[in-house]
């Protein structure tokens, strides 16, 4: 396979742009800005990143290549979000339909360096930059008693959410991918934008039934 000096991280931020403005736009995320999403639908979400994270990490943690981006900051992201979900009263629940196809996709993928990438600039990126702002609009939104439960969000263990977003595309680019593997990153991103879109969706639907 050919070489090329294309950039990964930018070729996956231009290839994702429709997907990333789109998932702004979900009906989750307008409730949650309006200061109107219900607790129960946040729960939900919660509950369900908590096997995908776990997946996630087993599946980096076993790929010699795209392990090197998975910094210290980045690893057991699932045990923050049970301790979230305890302080809230919750437990870790079961996962839905949605979850566990989430899982199962990143389960298919990790043999394939640069589809795990895809995932893992999704939601670490996602988590370094606009999580942060997720995490002040949490607390906007459902008030000082749950400042406690959202270590999910925090960082500063670790440093600077912009000094780890840029360390971690440094890692990346440090890998030479070629055309085609920046080609299956960006395909395996735009994939998991979806999946965490019916996340999302799921996370709204079980909280208006409840």
């Amino acid at each position: 396979m050919h070489m090329v000096q294309l950039s990964l991280c930018k070729e996956l931020r231009a290839r994702t742009k429709t997907a990333h403005n789109e998932i702004e736009s979900h009906p989750y995320m307008v409730q949650l800005f309006r200061g109107r999403l219900p607790r129960a639908a946040w729960v939900c979400h919660l509950r369900d990143l908590v096997p995908v994270y776990e997946a996630l990490d087993q599946a980096l943690a076993a790929s010699p290549r795209a392990s090197t981006i998975l910094s210290p900051a980045l690893r057991g992201r699932a045990a923050h979000i049970v301790e979230d979900l305890a302080i809230l009263g919750e437990d870790r629940g079961c996962p839905s339909d949605a979850a566990r196809a989430y899982c199962e996709r990143l389960d298919e993928v990790r043999k394939d360096p640069a589809r795990l990438l895809g995932h893992a600039y999704t939601r670490h990126l996602g988590d370094l930059a606009g999580g942060q702002v997720i995490a002040r609009t949490l607390a906007r939104c459902f008030g000082d008693s749950v400042r406690d439960a959202l270590s999910f969000h925090d960082f500063s263990p670790h440093g600077s959410p912009r000094a780890l977003s840029t360390q971690w595309r440094a890692e990346a680019e440090r890998i030479s991918w070629t055309t085609e593997e920046i080609d299956r990153a960006c395909d395996e991103a735009r994939r998991a934008f979806s999946l965490n879109t019916s996340l999302l969706t799921t996370s709204l639907s079980s909280a208006l039934v409840a």
